[in-house]
């Protein structure tokens, strides 16, 4: 009997190598393809030396298709999963393989050790080829040994990590195509439930910062975001890293004995039912129910910008989940009956519970300030982007870091906690990190009104520090600079590169930057001038516009005879034509300027210079006002228009008298 035993085995191997080792032959010669046939290809195209092309991502490098190795890694360990147990999910076949003389647990053992078999096959014969190919002359300057040993060991750990998790989704249902849409929806759901549930407290969390979740490595509980996050090369890249990979072991290995455990307990009248197992089938639907109602009130509420739309949501969310999750688990569209509204009852219960449970967990969050004592430094800027920049830059020169600058900030923050919503749609986002003095940082972010907070928003704009984090340019060292460079389409580009010239205009410069008042740094007057570089040797050179407010600087071009090619001048202005701003066009002055003339308005066209100087006193970055200028340029300028804008206390008389007769 134990030779019948062992025989029958190695038929059921033989059986298995049949009917799934198609999956593994196209698994290699996927790989193959992409690693030894591509470097055979790199190694004889001659224009990698022409272009300069380096190659410092090892074998995960584009070179080698990286993203077809993570097509065939995410797509065929979750076929032989599926047509591996496929016998689970027609009865007549399981009835079958189970009334052969081989325990349940054996047989589980055999088939999922045969299909990682055939999947690490093509992987590892893959690595030793692209070993050996390192002897070529060449092969080197593409990769070295320790770049096979990573990407086997990458390539090896996810795909027994995917095929092990499609095993233990077979045997929770009893159907194939249900098998492969849950697996994916498995290895996205530790991420996807993170994104969800974050941007849903931050539509009742004011100040919650739900794009810190997301920018700050929520993609890492998904092998798939985790390994396609291909972000700009780093030092060494390594889209997994060991710690984890050794996590995705330790995940594989509870894959494992979990599907040993529900295959061994499975009844076998599960076959072709959506949800195998019965005690499962409540959390489907409510899962279901909850993260569609969910991702309905995100949708309505962010799009609309609205609390009642997004209440809207939340019910269609609800209605759709729920029908669509009992469809799915009955296996029929026919279940409008009085039991789906008695079902409807229980588990609406439970999302409207979700839903306001968990914002109310964060309330805490919402009205915690801290303290001006705890606090080393403060980071003011648009989005957690903007700050995870200056921390990859290692940029500590960014914050603000003076009690009065740390007070005032710490002030807006309480002005928008006893004023602002987190459903009030504002013109500016601010986002705030506190760095500790215990080393915690605390993040808030704010979508506000400025004119609300116009006295706050002063204050600390006029701070010095706040205009070296949005004046870059102030900080530069003059000995640094080997040359400046005056940019606009309305001048030739001239450069300066006279040492004693930079620092005195540098010089200039800041000084009229700290002069800057919040109102000149929200609607400067006047059509702006050149934007000026300062090349010091950095790839990104810190560049600033010259307003015609810049009093010293202005003086300083005069002096060197470069006023009138950095500067815009009435000579440069072809003409000017003024049409009313109406309310319906409250946008920013020059996109109400371009749906003004798209409607075919037409207004005050003027050519005399004198008028022209006068109307170039108008206001830039509006997003108000009562008249809209455009100014322009000819042959000597841009050949294209500026829109600047007046309010009506403000307009020239000219323009008063011409739209009030």
């Amino acid at each position: 009997m134990p030779l019948k035993i062992s025989s029958f085995k190695k038929e059921i191997l033989k059986q298995d190598f049949r009917n799934v080792g198609w999956i593994s032959i196209v698994y290699f010669l996927g790989l193959f393809f992409a690693l030894p046939l591509q470097l055979f290809m790199a190694l004889s195209d001659e224009r990698r030396a022409y272009y300069g092309i380096t190659f410092d991502r090892g074998l995960f490098d584009q070179t080698f298709l990286f993203d077809i190795q993570v097509l065939f890694l995410f797509i065929l360990p979750v076929l032989m999963a599926i047509f591996l147990f496929r016998y689970l999910h027609v009865k007549t076949t399981s009835d079958f393989i189970h009334s052969l003389p081989i325990k349940r647990e054996k047989l589980f053992n055999h088939h999922a050790s045969s299909g990682l078999l055939m999947l690490l096959l093509p992987v590892l014969v893959n690595s030793i080829i692209m070993a050996l190919l390192l002897g070529i002359d060449g092969a080197s300057e593409f990769y070295v040994f320790s770049d096979v040993a990573y990407w086997a060991a990458v390539m090896l750990v996810l795909t027994v990590f995917v095929f092990l998790a499609a095993v233990v989704v077979g045997t929770l249902t009893g159907l194939s195509t249900l098998q492969g849409v849950l697996t994916y929806i498995l290895l996205f759901f530790p991420t996807g439930i993170m994104f969800l549930g974050s941007y849903h407290i931050g539509m009742f969390v004011n100040g919650f910062t739900e794009g810190v979740v997301y920018e700050d490595g929520i993609q890492n509980f998904s092998p798939i975001l985790d390994l396609t996050s291909y972000y700009p090369p780093e030092e060494k890249f390594m889209p997994i890293s060991y710690v984890e990979m050794g996590i995705y072991i330790i995940l594989a290995v509870s894959f494992y004995v979990l599907a040993k455990i529900i295959y061994k307990k499975r009844s076998l009248e599960a076959a072709s039912s959506a949800i195998a197992v019965a005690s499962l089938r409540p959390v489907f639907i409510a899962g279901m129910t909850v993260c569609f109602s969910v991702f309905g009130g995100i949708y309505f509420g962010e799009s609309q910008s609205s609390i009642n739309w997004s209440f809207v949501g939340y019910v269609l969310g609800l209605l759709f989940g729920y029908c669509v999750a009992v469809m799915v688990t009955k296996k029929t569209w026919r279940v409008f009956n009085l039991s789906l509204l008695k079902g409807l009852g229980v588990y609406g219960g439970v999302t409207i519970l979700f839903i306001i449970v968990l914002p109310l967990l964060w309330k805490g969050y919402e009205s915690n300030i801290p303290q001006m004592d705890e606090v080393e430094s403060v980071f003011l800027g648009n989005s957690y982007h903007h700050y995870q920049d200056r921390i990859d830059q290692s940029n500590g020169d960014l914050v603000i870091e003076s009690k009065e600058g740390i007070q005032s900030v710490i002030n807006l923050h309480e002005a928008i906690i006893e004023q602002d919503s987190s459903f009030d749609e504002g013109d500016r986002r601010y986002f705030v990190a506190y760095e500790m003095k215990n080393g915690d940082t605390i993040f808030r972010s704010y979508e506000i009104d400025k004119e609300v907070f116009a006295p706050e928003l002063k204050t600390i704009s006029e701070t010095k520090e706040y205009k070296e984090i949005h004046y870059p340019i102030v900080q530069v060292d003059p000995s640094t600079v080997m040359k400046l460079e005056f940019n606009s389409s309305h001048n030739k580009g001239n450069i300066l590169n006279s040492p004693e010239k930079i620092k005195e205009f540098l010089n200039r410069l800041k000084s009229d930057i700290f002069a800057l008042t919040y109102e000149d740094m929200i609607g400067p007057t006047g059509i702006p001038g050149a934007e000026v570089f300062v090349h010091s040797g950095n790839n990104n050179p810190p560049h600033v516009t010259i307003l015609p407010s810049f009093d010293e600087t202005t003086q300083w071009l005069k002096e060197e005879d470069l006023y009138n090619e950095v500067m815009v001048q009435p000579e440069d202005i072809e003409r000017m034509e003024v049409i009313p701003w109406t309310t319906f066009e409250n946008n920013d002055s020059e996109s109400a300027f371009h749906h003004a003339k798209a409607s075919g308005k037409s207004g005050l066209t003027i050519k005399d210079k004198e008028k022209i100087e006068e109307a170039m006193k108008a206001k830039n970055y509006q997003e108000d006002g009562d008249y809209l200028v455009a100014f322009y340029f000819g042959e000597s300028g841009r050949g294209d228009f500026e829109v600047l804008s007046f309010k009506k206390d403000e307009a020239p008389e000219f323009i008063k008298n011409h739209f009030n007769n």
